[in-house]
């Protein structure tokens, strides 16, 4: 079994640094707009900085931690149930695929309209983009659930609420967790966006006012943070997933 190599991807990443440092250098790209990545890294030196960019951070995950929470309450459940019954299968499939495929982004002005500009609707639209991947993989996880495991146990005289335990929820949870695994991604994209409307804290917040004051390095430290913390929320999340479903050798693997 090969090893990991991280280096690899950290080589990579200070390799791309020091072509945008050399850019910026010889002016190929212009500081006033694209400051070098030498001036971001200062920023997040300065501790007024970075405190003020903390907190941001944590609003931001505030907001991400109630919807994405609130998208999977109400996913799984529905999930498990349309996936056990075909009739409602075919009667709810082709509503929720339409609504699938709307942005979450596209309905902030209507959130706006019935819900206002507060963290009610921020929530409603990062639990609306989050939903769909969880309840969709859901279904389909229940659905692939092999006959021949479900008989097996009836033979072996499982009730209902056994076979749902033993033999239907561990077979269905690695779908679960890869719908969550998109959702969170998602819903972090849904969050910052909904953050540039009407609110005066988190990232997307941060990022859109240093847009409009031309603080160019501000927004880059967002963005950089933006990206730390898709990455942080990502191994994170592998991490308890490999904890969690010990027996799927994938998510082992991918939990390291």
């Amino acid at each position: 079994m090969k090893r990991s190599r991280p280096w690899l991807g950290l080589s990579f990443l200070l390799a791309c640094l020091l072509v945008w440092q050399i850019l910026v250098t010889v002016r190929v790209l212009d500081a006033r707009t694209i400051p070098s990545p030498w001036t971001v890294i200062a920023a997040f030196a300065d501790k007024q900085q970075l405190a003020a960019l903390g907190r941001q951070a944590v609003a931001s995950l505030e907001r991400l931690a109630l919807g994405f929470g609130l998208a999977a309450v109400l996913a799984i459940p529905l999930g498990i149930l349309i996936g056990q019954h075909q009739r409602l299968f075919r009667v709810l499939q082709p509503g929720l695929e339409m609504l699938r495929a709307i942005p979450a982004v596209i309905l902030i002005p209507l959130a706006m309209l019935y819900l206002g500009m507060g963290t009610p609707m921020k929530v409603a639209v990062i639990a609306y983009g989050a939903f769909f991947p969880i309840v969709i993989n859901t279904i389909y996880g229940v659905r692939n659930v092999e006959t021949k495991f479900v008989l097996t146990a009836r033979t072996f005289g499982y009730d209902r609420g056994e076979i749902f335990r033993f033999v239907l929820l561990p077979s269905t949870l690695p779908w679960i967790f890869s719908g969550m695994r998109i959702a969170l991604s998602l819903g972090l994209v849904v969050t910052v966006a909904a953050e540039m409307v009407g609110t005066i804290d988190g990232l997307g917040y941060l990022i859109l006012y240093g847009l409009r004051t031309f603080k160019v390095t501000q927004v880059f430290t967002g963005i950089v943070t933006l990206g730390f913390l898709g990455w942080s929320l990502n191994k994170l999340f592998l991490f308890v997933q490999s904890r969690l479903i010990p027996w799927h050798p994938d998510f082992r693997k991918e939990g390291r």
